[in-house]
């Protein structure tokens, strides 16, 4: 789009208007020469002057059945300046460095900023008594400046006007809009208030407080212990609100959030995936000399923002207190711009009044804020006294889209004069961190003559598709009664691989990678990590290895993050029947885990003769997905193996990561999670629970089988409802990695499910290299003993469907005996998973019989860090031979999504010489 320019910096500013001095006129209004631009003061009481900025569109076009808008922006903070903050970091025609804007709102609407209430920014008092001390106060003198500005600025008695709010400025909204429309009915103001928006607004303290531990809980950033604390903390900030006890209210929430700041790894509120320490707050904090609570968090409602300054120079306090300043020229000489000043207060607002006038009313929530959570603005939305407030809420949402960008960026509910906008991956600040949606709602709530149909509404979804379904192997090249196993490698024997016959006619394929690093002492043996893939019937061997730690990437370039510098490793391709791994017939695939387990053990005693290193070296196994189960019972099947003598090997431990062990448990999450990031919205989810809960009681019944394909139904469901959510990372769509170009349609639900396992790793490839192709062609040359007719594939749909009757079965009682031995249990989970979700993760953990179970659940979790990355990473809780680590940022598989803490992770479970 070809954007005007706006030139600022030239500053070709006429109007030499001297400096403000006490006692001046009512109004000064001036502008540029071509009235393009106006600004001004208007003194809305003696000695109390709101300083206003005007933008006229280059683009205003309007017609009497289609007028040109105007939106008038109110900053939050309380305190914050909309026209710093609002106009050159959010939706001004300008950014910081004076360079124009590609998503301004000036393409849809002619814009006023202003500092409200007085105080703020330019705005200011003569006397500090003249604060306002309410959001009335403040909408009584925004309806004052109102009342001169439809003198000022003409189009305003034409246009209609729109009133956009962000945070605190919400409650400014709700009480000016009520404020105009009085005005206007009683004949005392000729304006046409068309309708008011509110974006992650803070419109019932209440409401927010209370929807904070549950969201946190739900991200990983607190854990169960804090969140007990939490919210305590949370209901005697809602007490003291009902008793009218404003201030201890607000002392209350200060309180709170420092304590989840202390538990949650400084968790940055305006965003949950980042942290408080990653903007410049503490820096701002303490130049100003703040001490209190309150002051530290009003100031980090800028600073936020100030954070997202592009790559220039400038900052925006440089620019407001010099280049601005001096273009405006009516800047009091000796007044400071601030960005925020400290009043706060409490107060009610009647979204209802407005709504009653038939007002459209807006609401619009970014999906990982917290500090105006999407929760808590459909909790007092549901308060709504509104006649309409039933239909509103009974009707679905429709998926939105953005230009030629993939994936769903917002859902929007809409009934009569309320509109609902769930907006996708972003937090407090919805222009700034998704500019395009951003620009395309404006465009539809003003209904914009310039309206160029930016919202894709309902796009078509991707057919439920599988990768080829061409699996049956025809082995004949590996003829019947072959030895039991075949061995080779290179020649300086830093790799290994070959087959091993563990029952007639059933070879499962191994290739073991010496570490370069390797070194050991008696004290501090080299570990092994045996990697076991899920699916099930995904390739560890290609998967595992070239996409997530093995030595070289699908390039076949190194790869930084390779686990081979902490330790030796050995990829399988686990159970017979997926990857290179193979049966003569379709009969001898395994139905069970645990005869998974039995054949697993069956390779391990055939190597430990193959390598040797495995008798002197501790083995761990570390296991994705559906392979925490073959991982429980491969532990649990070694560990009595090694009791009874029947194996020569040290099984240090088991890594289970975001494991398959409690499918029920998992189901039974997926309702609260994609309700909390607003990926389902209360009627889908009311749907959703019903369905887990059906695949609940089969489970309960042992209904094994049906279990699962209600499950899949679930999933299936999900998918409809939610712009088709990733399940293995909730912030992308399914339709955003090439499962659905890949796959043919018409298939089953589970079959669509097996293969989008592989397909998300395969969406990570980097460069002209593809999975398939380099295990088809020149690493099958390479190994030389794969069968030639062979043809490996990312999963075995054979392979999946022969486990239907234990694919639901839990995994809970092996992990308690794994931890009786003694033997090390590690769980890490990825945040932004769904399929195998932490918090189903924590719940299956909380029924483990082991006795150490109380004092592991009672102990604090512990930030993790990695290298000179900002940022908490990880949290990690330790007790005895139980470890749980959350992993921050990561979807379903952690090692692709957060190789650095991956790497750290491994390096202290194994407890590498190489640490």
């Amino acid at each position: 789009m070809d954007m005007p320019c706006y030139p600022v910096a030239l500053l070709l500013l006429l109007l030499c208007l001297g400096s403000l001095h006490a006692g001046s006129t009512d109004s000064i209004t001036t502008g540029t020469p071509d009235g393009s631009e106006l600004w001004g003061y208007v003194e809305v009481r003696p000695k109390a002057h709101l300083f206003w900025w005007y933008y006229k569109s280059p683009q205003r076009t309007s017609t009497p059945s289609k007028p040109w808008p105007t939106v008038l922006w109110l900053q939050g903070g309380p305190g914050a300046s909309g026209v710093g903050l609002g106009n050159f970091q959010e939706i001004g025609p300008l950014d910081i460095n004076l360079q124009p804007r590609n998503s301004t709102w000036l393409q849809k609407a002619d814009l006023i900023f202003l500092d409200n209430p007085v105080g703020t920014g330019y705005s200011y008092v003569e006397n500090k008594t003249l604060f306002v001390t309410t959001d009335w106060q403040q909408a009584a003198d925004a309806t004052t400046l109102l009342k001169a500005l439809v003198t000022e600025v003409p189009t305003l008695q034409s246009s209609p006007l729109f009133l956009v709010a962000e945070s605190y400025g919400g409650k400014y909204a709700a009480t000016l809009g009520v404020s105009i429309a009085r005005a206007a009915r009683a004949g005392e103001l000729n304006i046409t208030l068309a309708g008011v928006a509110l974006g992650d607004s803070w419109i019932s303290p209440e409401d927010f407080t209370l929807s904070y531990t549950p969201l946190l809980l739900s991200v990983s950033r607190l854990d169960d212990n804090a969140g007990d604390e939490a919210n305590k903390r949370a209901e005697t900030v809602k007490q003291q609100i009902a008793a009218g006890q404003w201030a201890a209210s607000q002392q209350s929430w200060n309180d709170m959030l420092d304590f989840i700041a202390t538990k949650s790894g400084d968790v940055d509120v305006y965003n949950f995936l980042l942290d408080t320490g990653m903007d410049p707050v503490s820096v701002d904090a303490s130049s100003t000399g703040s001490s209190l609570m309150s002051n530290l968090q009003a100031r980090k409602y800028s600073t936020y923002l100030s954070s997202q300054d592009s790559a220039g120079s400038n900052t925006i306090d440089g620019i407001m207190n010099g280049v601005i300043r001096e273009k405006l020229k009516i800047i009091p000489k000796d007044f400071k711009y601030w960005r925020l000043f400290d009043k706060l207060g409490v107060f009610l607002v009647q979204i209802d009044e407005l709504l009653s006038y038939g007002i459209n009313v807006t609401v619009y929530n970014g999906q990982v804020d917290v500090i105006c959570s999407t929760d808590g603005a459909e909790a007092w939305v549901q308060k709504l006294k509104w006649d309409g407030l039933k239909t509103f809420l009974s009707l679905p949402r429709q998926s939105l889209y953005c230009g030629a960008s993939k994936g769903v960026k917002a859902f929007v509910r809409s009934y009569k004069n309320l509109h609902f906008y769930w907006i996708l991956g972003a937090g407090h600040y919805v222009p700034v961190d998704q500019p395009c949606i951003a620009l395309s709602m404006i465009s539809n709530i003003t209904q914009s003559p310039a309206n160029h149909g930016l919202f894709d509404m309902d796009r078509p979804r991707c057919p439920l598709a599988l990768l080829p379904l061409l699996l049956c192997l025809c082995l004949a090249s590996l003829r019947a009664g072959s030895t039991a196993s075949v061995n080779t490698g290179t020649p300086d024997g830093s790799e290994r691989w070959g087959y091993v016959e563990v029952r007639p006619q059933a070879h499962l394929f191994w290739w073991y990678y010496k570490s370069p690093q390797r070194t050991s002492t008696p004290t501090k043996p080299w570990p092994t990590v045996l990697w076991l893939q899920g699916g099930p019937g995904a390739s560890g061997v290609g998967l595992g290895n070239f996409l997530e730690v093995g030595p070289l990437d699908v390039d076949l370039k190194p790869r930084n993050s390779t686990w081979l510098q902490k330790a030796d490793l050995i990829f399988v391709d686990n159970p017979v029947g997926v990857g290179y791994s193979y049966v003569e017939d379709d009969s001898l695939l395994v139905t069970t885990d645990w005869q998974q387990a039995a054949d697993a053990t069956t390779l391990l005693k055939a190597l430990v003769k193959e390598l040797p290193t495995l008798q002197t070296g501790p083995l761990y196994l570390v296991a994705e997905s559906y392979g925490g189960k073959y991982a429980a019972t491969l532990g649990a099947s070694i560990a009595r193996a090694v009791r009874a003598g029947e194996l020569k090997i040290t099984l240090g431990g088991v890594a289970l990561g975001d494991s398959w062990i409690s499918p029920e448990d998992f189901t039974l999450s997926y309702t609260p999670l994609l309700l909390s990031v607003s990926r389902l919205d209360d009627n889908a989810g009311g749907e959703a629970n019903k369905r887990a809960e059906k695949v609940k009681e089969q489970i309960a019944k042992g209904q094994f089988a049906d279990a699962q394909g209600s499950w899949n139904d679930l999933l299936g469901f999900i998918g409809s409802k939610s712009g088709d959510v990733d399940v293995y990372n909730f912030l992308l769509d399914s339709g955003m990695d090439p499962v659905s170009a890949d796959t043919p349609t018409g298939s089953s639900a589970s079959n669509v499910q097996a293969l989008k396992y592989a397909t998300y790793l395969g969406s990570q490839d980097s460069g002209s290299n593809t999975i398939d192709s380099i295990m088809n062609g020149v690493i099958k040359e390479k190994l030389k003993i794969v069968p030639k007719d062979l043809k490996w594939v990312e999963v075995s749909q054979d392979v999946y469907n022969a486990l239907v009757n234990d694919f639901m079965k839990p995994r809970i009682d092996e992990i308690d005996e794994l931890l009786s031995y003694g033997i090390n249990v590690t769980v890490y989970n990825g945040q932004l998973d769904v399929i195998c979700s932490t918090d189903g993760a924590e719940a299956w953990v909380q029924k483990l019989k082991w006795d150490g179970l109380k004092s592991f659940l009672s102990l604090p979790r512990q930030p993790l860090y990695c290298g000179q990355i900002q940022g908490t990473k990880a949290f990690v809780r330790s007790y005895k031979n139980l470890h749980f680590y959350w992993i921050l940022g990561a979807g379903h598989f952690v090692p692709a999504d957060q190789p650095c803490i991956a790497l750290s992770m491994i390096s202290s479970i194994t407890q590498s010489p190489a640490s």
